[in-house]
């Protein structure tokens, strides 16, 4: 086998791949693939079954049960295990956590919270499905953005924080 391959089995990586036409470098994860001649991406693995590519530089083809697609720098390609859907220009902000930084565009404040649990010991409670599903957009660092989180939102009186424990932040609706 002449090729360069990782198999993703959970959480995200970052590659800077050094052409080699003759040895592809290959990301695999549940069925999908991300091949690479010589390029800058990220790729997720969600807990849910979806794969995120985030292409930085370069060009990489993206095979999924659904189809084979090539990306072009500055594209995010997302699958579910019904979908495929690319948005253009959004790759530095989908890699931007390898410089600390965690970017959302209406985000269901659900799936902020557990992006920040990657970086955070403290657990983020959201037990009210309509504040679960309430989009969030904005910039947080990963270091102390569960704290800027929980404090936008509870300036925009978007929700209320109780801590019952050192270790977890319940939020509610306001």
């Amino acid at each position: 086998m002449n090729d360069r391959r990782v198999d993703l089995l959970a959480g995200r990586a970052a590659f800077a791949v050094e052409k080699d036409r003759v040895h592809p470098f290959i990301v695999a994860t549940d069925g999908n693939t991300v091949t690479a001649v010589g390029t800058h991406f990220t790729v997720e693995r969600g807990p849910d079954g979806t794969m995120t590519v985030a292409l930085t530089e370069g060009v990489v083809r993206v095979a999924t049960p659904r189809g084979t697609r090539v990306m072009a720098a500055g594209q995010v390609l997302t699958t579910t295990p019904r979908s495929v859907a690319v948005v253009e220009g959004r790759a530095a902000d989908t890699a931007g956590w390898q410089d600390g930084r965690l970017t959302f565009a209406a985000t269901p404040l659900a799936q902020v919270a557990a992006a920040l649990q990657r970086y955070d010991a403290r657990r983020i409670v959201i037990r009210d499905a309509g504040l679960a599903a309430h989009p969030f957009s904005g910039s947080l660092r990963t270091a102390g953005g569960t704290d800027a989180l929980v404090a936008a939102l509870e300036a925009y009186g978007t929700a209320r924080a109780t801590r019952p424990d050192a270790t977890t932040i319940v939020l509610t609706p306001r």
